[in-house]
């Protein structure tokens, strides 16, 4: 990154930090986890992608990480081994589609009224489409299902369509969904794919996903 970029990079990152700060406490329900990785990017780091898991579970909130666990070693060997990453953590920024933690996925439909729950959707997805303009680098979203109207991450999938409706640059075009890296979903899709080619695989799967799931 260069100067201007690094820096609005930082300001993005400072805007995620005072944000999970600010709503930490009130509700003893919600409990926000800022992702510390982010702090890690330097000027000189190298963002090949943009990484959107679901929310954090027990050991990200732990960690202060997001996608530590089961599913996020697999997303690490998946990079590093199909050579679209040397470096997973160098390489690599996960972010959210909220930043309320739960141990799991499913719990967060118990906050399906929480106007919290809901904000926080709106701002990790407006989160991540300013890190997607400075980066401009291929952003995936990863387990789609809850994207659909009455799915738990209904406010993400909005928002996120009209940032990316409002853009002038074909940032959606690098935009690209796939199915969760647990439970072997992700891998599943890959092997039924005929191409041997794993960009094509990559580029049809996740162009078809984002089709059906965010209809654009």
């Amino acid at each position: 990154m260069n100067k201007k970029k690094f820096d609005a990079f930082q300001k993005l990152r400072d805007e995620f930090k005072q944000y999970t700060a600010a709503i930490t406490g009130k509700d003893p329900s919600v409990i926000p986890v800022y992702n510390q990785d982010i702090d890690r990017f330097t000027i000189n780091a190298t963002i090949k992608y943009i990484l959107l898991a679901d929310n954090p579970g027990r050991e990200e909130a732990a960690e202060h990480r997001y996608l530590i666990g089961h599913a996020g070693r697999q997303a690490r060997n998946f990079f590093e081994s199909s050579s679209l990453a040397d470096n997973f953590a160098g390489e690599v920024m996960v972010l959210n589609k909220t930043c309320i933690y739960t141990n799991s996925t499913t719990d967060l439909r118990g906050l399906k009224k929480s106007e919290l729950f809901a904000g926080s959707q709106k701002f990790m997805a407006e989160l991540a489409f300013k890190f997607h303009k400075i980066l401009d680098c291929e952003m995936w979203i990863v387990g789609c299902s809850e994207l659909r109207d009455r799915g738990i991450f209904s406010q993400f999938k909005q928002t996120l369509t009209d940032c990316y409706a409002g853009d002038k640059n074909s940032l959606k075009e690098k935009v690209f969904c796939y199915k969760h890296f647990s439970f072997g979903n992700f891998s599943h899709d890959l092997k039924a794919h005929p191409s041997p080619d794993i960009n094509v695989k990559l580029k049809d799967i996740g162009t078809e996903m984002k089709e059906k799931f965010l209809g654009w």
